[in-house]
């Protein structure tokens, strides 16, 4: 009875090494394939469903090669008068307004922004500072979109190719050299924030939020072009900005 139990024992063993011997080589030989990722389901932070495109470039909001950061028609530019300390990197900034429609003043706090609206938000390191227009290093772009009256932020990475930015759910690390405006080389390792970080920045009163296009913070002479204008008598006079208060009441 025992040498039975024993026998088919070994039998089945035996079997199952032989199954798994037949699937491994089975499973090896399949294809696998990554699929071009154009929209991805995404919920946002109140469990709204909206498209998130999967690449930056998608948006067609900068023309190409994507790294000149070269805004198309209907996106302009903007500065702050105080910026964030972020490792060291440079950035540049975005807005989007869906046509004929402009953001609302409000006096302390970011202004109201039409539904569709977007702000992206890049970060990136010159070679060498002492030519920071050339040999850019991009990193990541952040986007914000208002959708369904609440705003949600998205993290793209820039791919090895630099010539496209991924979007990326989970946060990541990504170690960067350079040289300084001494001519002494630095490096960091950069932290590029999950989406999570991200909310826990731009939450204001439960809800997430831009925060610098602020009367306060864009009260600042920019470059638009050739011209040279303080960006809030840029922003009404071009329609896209309503219910600007006398820059003199106007904080800096």
């Amino acid at each position: 009875m025992i040498v039975t139990k024993y026998i088919i024992y070994n039998v089945l063993i035996i079997f199952m090494i032989i199954t798994i011997c037949l699937i491994i080589p089975m499973a090896c030989k399949q294809t696998v394939s990554t699929p071009v990722v154009t929209e991805t389901p995404f919920n946002s932070a109140s469990g709204n469903s909206l498209k998130a495109l999967g690449k930056l470039s998608e948006y067609n909001k900068f023309s190409l090669p994507l790294k000149d950061m070269k805004a198309v028609e209907d996106v302009f530019p903007y500065d702050l008068n105080a910026s964030l300390f972020t490792d060291y990197a440079y950035k540049k900034r975005f807005i989007f307004l869906p046509d004929g429609q402009a953001m609302n003043y409000h006096e302390d706090k970011a202004f109201d922004f039409p539904e569709g609206s977007m702000i992206f938000k890049f970060f990136y390191y010159p070679v060498d500072f002492r030519k920071s227009d050339v040999n850019l290093q991009m990193i990541e772009t952040r986007v914000l979109i208002k959708e369904q009256d609440e705003w949600t932020a998205l993290t793209y990475i820039w791919n090895k190719e630099q010539t496209d930015a991924i979007l990326a759910i989970s946060g990541n690390i990504k170690h960067v050299s350079w040289t300084d405006i001494y001519g002494k080389p630095q490096q960091v390792n950069y932290s590029i924030p999950n989406l999570i970080q991200c909310k826990s920045c731009h939450e204001f009163q439960g809800k997430m939020m831009p925060i610098g296009p602020a009367a306060r913070h864009l009260n600042k002479t920019y470059s638009f072009g050739t011209e040279q204008i303080n960006q809030l008598d840029y922003l009404t006079s071009t329609g896209k900005l309503n219910g600007l208060k006398p820059r003199t009441m106007v904080l800096k």
